[in-house]
């Protein structure tokens, strides 16, 4: 059985023995010469290519395959379209490379910006800041300071972020690290200060005057820093510095009530009290300030009861240096005796500001003079072991209770733990109270050693001087002795009522009437050896 074909014209299955398909009657083998076109009636026409004999309504010729709606070969026209169809699937991958391009570059883009923005701890901490994320915020921005100790921006922005999250003592090593990296930034400056003053730091204070004395010679023209560097100096009791720096802010800002203030407190302190009164008088009079400055005015100016109703008023409108008029208040009523009140005061002074030695000091006093002993000499032992303005003064008086409690022994341990003061009255009243303490325990040469050296110290102190003339009474001295006394009487205040002053004036008396006594039977005994000496010689 012959092996059967499709049909290049039909596609159907065909013998290829025949010369034309039994389905379209397409030639199967190949026709040499020009056929002759069969006609068979009027409904047959022929093609127009070969001239083959086509049935009404063919649409391809059989013979040669041409299309006779158009008049092209059926191969010719696929060749056609395959041509055509090229361009629009080049076109279509055109398109695609192009979209695929773009794509990429989107990609591309994003992912650098996202390096960029992950490269910039700044940007990523502040990102994730305003996403609630502060630790993560803090974290990334240690981690990158660590490494990058010069960054002064990004130690700014950490101190920002320990100031939102209340690490008070974080954010000023932050503030403060950005301002020496940078002193120009007086934000950062301000900031430290700010952060400084809300930690308990014992180093804190020099810290601020430090940040604040670089910033200001790095922004000149800030009033603003000027004046804070006037306040922190104020607290360690620069008197001078706060003159100075506030005086720079004053001129910077003439109009700003709140420094002219200051600086009339400063200049106030500083006993002038013309410039402090005129500066006063360019700042609101009735304001708590105001009050507080013309209350410590006025107690300059030897008005004890003008300067007393003034600070009271001044701190029940709670003034912005309440600790001060406290403190100056106390002292004008420990003038006046009343110790109660005084008490009250400082206690309240001491309370605000632990660090205030002289409410702390004075409240002792009080204590002491309201016969609290043991309140007292607490105060007095602890302020002894802290270096200060009133090292030496508190060991002085914790001393003599311990004397008048006849411990001895310990009145020298608290002495002999305190340095030498700088002060010669103070070198004075130390070394005469060890005197004494010596004396009880009747070590004569140390006490008289430890009373030389006050008079050293301070030729005018007249407890001195009583202490020697007692001891060299007692040595038989009494000539000496005598001298010493009458120095006293010569220096002590003749109104004090602790001074026995008429006491130790009859003592004098009576020493100079005994040593008259004395002298005046010396020189009869005298007297009456020579005669009889002359007596004897006549005799003879």
């Amino acid at each position: 059985m012959p092996t059967m074909i499709n049909c290049p014209y039909c596609g159907k299955l065909t013998d290829p023995q025949l010369d034309s398909c039994v389905h379209c009657g397409g030639f199967l083998k190949k026709q040499t010469g020009q056929r002759t076109a069969r006609r068979t009636g009027g409904a047959s026409q022929t093609c127009t290519n070969c001239g083959a004999l086509i049935q009404e309504g063919d649409i391809i010729c059989v013979a040669c395959g041409t299309n006779l709606l158009t008049g092209q070969k059926i191969a010719d026209e696929r060749k056609q379209q395959q041509v055509a169809k090229v361009p629009a699937q080049d076109s279509n991958r055109l398109y695609y490379i192009i979209g695929g391009i773009l794509a990429a570059a989107i990609l591309i883009g994003a992912i650098v910006l996202a390096m960029v923005m992950t490269s910039d701890p700044i940007a990523k901490a502040k990102r994730l800041a305003n996403s609630g994320r502060m630790l993560d915020a803090v974290k990334t921005l240690e981690t990158h300071t660590a490494k990058n100790t010069d960054d002064a921006k990004a130690f700014f922005e950490l101190g920002k972020l320990h100031w939102l999250s209340n690490n008070m003592q974080q954010a000023a090593q932050s503030f403060e690290k950005a301002a020496r990296l940078d002193p120009s930034n007086g934000e950062a400056t301000r900031l430290a200060v700010l952060s400084h003053a809300q930690t308990s730091s014992p180093t804190s204070l020099d810290a601020q005057v430090t940040l604040l004395s670089s910033a200001v010679q790095e922004n000149t023209s800030d009033a603003e820093l000027q004046y804070l560097l006037g306040l922190s100096r104020a607290q360690k009791n620069d008197v001078e510095g706060q003159t100075e720096a506030l005086e720079a802010a004053r001129k910077m800002d003439p109009a700003n009530v709140q420094v002219q203030r200051a600086s009339a407190i400063s200049h106030a302190l500083q006993n002038d009290v013309a410039i402090a009164e005129e500066q006063l008088n360019m700042a609101d009079p009735s304001s708590p300030d105001s009050q507080a400055v013309a209350g410590i005015i006025a107690s300059m100016k030897d008005d004890p009861d003008d300067a007393t109703k003034k600070l009271q008023s001044a701190i029940a409108a709670n003034t912005s240096i309440q600790n001060e008029a406290l403190t100056r208040l106390g002292l004008l009523l420990i003038e006046q005796g009343n110790y109660g009140e005084a008490l009250t005061r400082l206690n309240d002074a001491s309370t605000k500001d632990p660090n205030n030695d002289t409410a702390r000091y004075f409240r002792a006093l009080c204590l002491d003079r309201q016969k609290l002993t043991a309140q007292a000499l607490s105060e007095y032992d602890a302020m002894s072991q802290k270096p200060g303005a009133y090292q030496s003064r508190a060991a002085v008086a914790a001393a003599r209770l311990y004397l008048a409690q006849q411990n001895a022994d310990r009145a020298l341990q608290i002495l002999g733990r305190v340095p030498p003061p700088s002060a010669g009255s103070e070198s004075a009243e130390l070394e005469t109270v060890r005197g004494r303490a010596n004396m009880m325990l009747n070590d004569i040469e140390s006490a008289h050693a430890a009373f030389r050296k006050a008079v050293a110290a301070d030729a005018t102190y007249a407890p001195a001087h009583l202490e020697i003339g007692l001891l060299l009474i007692q040595r038989q001295d009494i000539s000496e002795g005598i001298r010493e006394l009458e120095r006293y009487l010569d220096l002590v205040d003749q109104n004090d009522p602790d001074a026995g002053v008429s006491q130790v004036r009859a003592l004098v008396e009576q020493l100079q009437r005994s040593a008259d006594a004395s002298r005046a039977a010396t020189e009869t005994s005298t007297a009456a050896a020579q005669i009889t000496t002359s007596s004897e010689r006549g005799i003879s």
